[in-house]
């Protein structure tokens, strides 16, 4: 499989305080789309690229992006304005500098909400065994 070198990603626009602004292009929408560019070769070891497949959407997300919280009381980093949204998420290994993980493979991690992320191997959560036969999505809600 090739890796374009653009692909779509969705990052935080305006961090909400109360309600969020599901409509994209408005200077108050809470997301929006841009396109980013992936160079190949700034791939480094120990680092993989994913194809993300899905995204699960979790109450949690709400609190990473939420405007105003103290970093230091949250257990994960928190999502900032103009970072990519992140949630947990699946993905098939579509390159690989990893003595881990290989192409084919698939894995759940913390990704981005974009079409292509780039994982350092320790960040994988699960290398799915796909013999059990079930659905993939049945690995977002199991990890």
């Amino acid at each position: 499989m090739s890796i374009p070198s653009n692909y779509k990603r969705i990052v935080l626009n305006n961090a909400p305080t109360n309600e969020v602004n599901l409509k994209y292009g408005e200077e108050s929408s809470t997301f929006r789309i841009e396109e980013a560019t992936f160079d190949e070769n700034s791939i480094k070891d120990g680092e993989i690229v994913v194809k993300v497949l899905y995204i699960s959407n979790d109450p949690t997300q709400r609190g990473w992006m939420q405007k105003g919280l103290d970093a230091k009381r949250m257990y994960a980093p928190p999502i900032l304005e103009n970072d990519p949204v992140t949630a947990l998420g699946l993905g098939e290994v579509v390159l690989s500098k990893s003595s881990k993980h290989s192409v084919g493979d698939k894995v759940t991690g913390r990704f981005s909400w974009q079409e292509y992320v780039v994982v350092n191997e320790q960040l994988i959560f699960t290398t799915i065994d796909e013999s059990a036969g079930l659905p993939l999505t049945s690995y977002l809600a199991t990890v």
